[in-house]
């Protein structure tokens, strides 16, 4: 009867490291797996800041029948990296008419600003049309999402008599925060002028709990 043989085959020193580095292959792919499609894509933007960016256009047109076609634009866009969620938005339009004089003053005294003019002193401001619209994230009834890059363009459109002012003067007000992040309490009022405004949007425990807002009370002036 001949003798059974058992061949035992022990792996070389080169394929050893072979094995260990398709292993140290495997697991640099798996890291990197996640730092693309997990940390990149989900945990890096969820904590960046939500960044929006508004845009102001404003232009007018001569019509028949003695008047004036004014279009207000403001584009908001997402330019950060997490999406977000618009909270409501203001917007004011005011006729300003030079008087003929000149001297000092002053529109809005904002503090950290010094603001001295010698030139033509400006009217005051006549308010021809305000809009404020809220979304859920202020207690509307519509979500308004932008994703990262999208934007939101708004228009606003009125008539005045020609030559009844020398600039248009935008006042606005935009809100954001993340996407259900919770619904803010921030109501809309009515100024002394009539125009609708935001209240406490800004107040300091808003802030701290992720609200965010750009606001230009001095306002932005375009001829008309």
């Amino acid at each position: 009867m001949g003798r059974e043989l058992h061949v035992h085959s022990h792996p070389s020193g080169v394929e050893h490291w072979r094995h260990l580095t398709e292993i140290v292959a495997l697991v640099i792919a798996a890291v990197w797996g996640f730092y693309v499609f997990i940390y990149q894509e989900n945990i890096k933007p969820a904590g960046e800041p939500v960044e929006l960016e508004t845009t102001l256009s404003v232009d007018h047109t001569p019509l028949q029948s003695n008047k004036e076609f004014i279009r207000v634009g403001i584009q908001m866009k997402n330019i950060g990296n997490p999406p977000l969620e618009l909270g409501g938005l203001v917007v004011n339009a005011y006729g300003v008419k030079y008087t003929s004089r000149t001297g000092e003053h002053i529109e809005k005294s904002i503090s950290g600003i010094v603001e001295e003019s010698r030139a033509l002193v400006p009217g005051k401001p006549v308010l021809q049309y305000t809009f404020a619209d809220t979304w859920r994230a202020f207690g509307g009834q519509r979500a308004a999402a932008l994703l990262p890059g999208a934007d939101f363009p708004e228009t606003f459109v009125f008539a005045i008599p020609p030559r009844t002012f020398d600039v248009v003067k935008i006042e606005y007000f935009v809100c954001w925060s993340r996407p259900r992040s919770k619904v803010w309490n921030v109501p809309v009022d009515r100024q002394a002028d009539g125009s609708f405004w935001f209240r406490g949007a800004v107040s300091a425990e808003n802030v701290h709990a992720g609200l965010r807002c750009h606001y230009q009370i001095r306002g932005e002036y375009y001829p008309v």
